[in-house]
Order: C-alpha cells, then structure tokens, then sequence
C-alpha cells in the first residue's frame, strides 16, 4: 500500500490534495526525478545544492539554510524554493523544518507536510502526530569548509 493511500486512508489529507499528489507520483512512475535547472532560479538551485547535502537521519532550519547560504533573514524564501521542486525528486526536503523543529503544517502544501512526517519517521527521526520534533538531537552540523567544494 503506497504512502498517499496509507495517509488518506487515516484522514489526515484531503480528497482533491490525495489526487493532486497521486497524480504527481503516478506520472513519475514512483522513481524520483532530478532537479530540472533551466526551471530554477539561482537561489533555487543554491538551496536544492545544499539541501541535498543533509545527510539521513539529520534536519536542518529554513533559517539555517539560509544562513550557510549567506542570506541572513531569508528564511521564508527558502522554504518558497523547496515548495517549488516538483515531486517527487533527489533533493532531500523532507528534512528542512522550522526553528521550532516542527513541519510547517498548511492546507496550501496540498498533503505534503503529512507526506514530510511520514519520510521523517522512515527515516527514524521520530516525529509526533502535531509534526514537532527533537531538533536539537537531530540538527545537522555541516564541516563548512568541505561544504561547498565542487
């Protein structure tokens, strides 16, 4: 049983959300798909490098992000950047969370934000029905100067 009929089947997403999604993986084939650059501005795929850095297992902030990113105070457009990756994809999203160490849950995110607990938890980061989490124990804490080496 796939991961969009597991989370409707529990009511946690809505009917138009559950088909939007299911679409979106079906025409993938459920194999994820790369980052198109052409599509992405140059902060996009700034955000997408980095954030495919994040190792399993680990979270990292929208704010923090931004900062190894130099872009003090930019917190919100990289959460914009991530929402704007096509699923499914390469780019590890799933781990980028607030400053609370909480999912940012929204009826705008068409489902995704019960589809980042779920990645979460198969992850083993474990993650409470609220979607808040033990961030401090999971933060990632990147080696700067091996971080942005080609």
């Amino acid at each position: 049983m796939g991961l969009l009929h597991r989370l409707h089947q529990h009511g946690e997403i809505g009917h138009a959300a559950l088909q939007h999604r299911a679409q979106t993986f079906k025409a993938a084939g459920q194999q994820r798909q790369p980052v198109a650059k052409a599509q992405s501005t140059s902060f996009d795929q700034r955000v997408y490098d980095l954030v495919a850095q994040i190792p399993k297992g680990r979270l990292a902030t929208y704010g923090q992000i931004a900062e190894l990113l130099g872009c003090w105070g930019c917190a919100r457009q990289v959460g914009w950047a991530l929402r704007r990756l096509n699923l499914p994809t390469e780019v590890p999203w799933q781990r980028v969370v607030n400053a609370n160490g909480r999912i940012s849950f929204s009826p705008a995110r068409e489902g995704s934000d019960w589809i980042q607990r779920q990645l979460l938890i198969e992850e083993g980061i474990p993650v409470s029905e609220q979607g808040s989490m033990p961030l401090q124990r999971y933060l990632w804490t990147p080696e700067l100067p091996t971080l942005f080496e080609p």
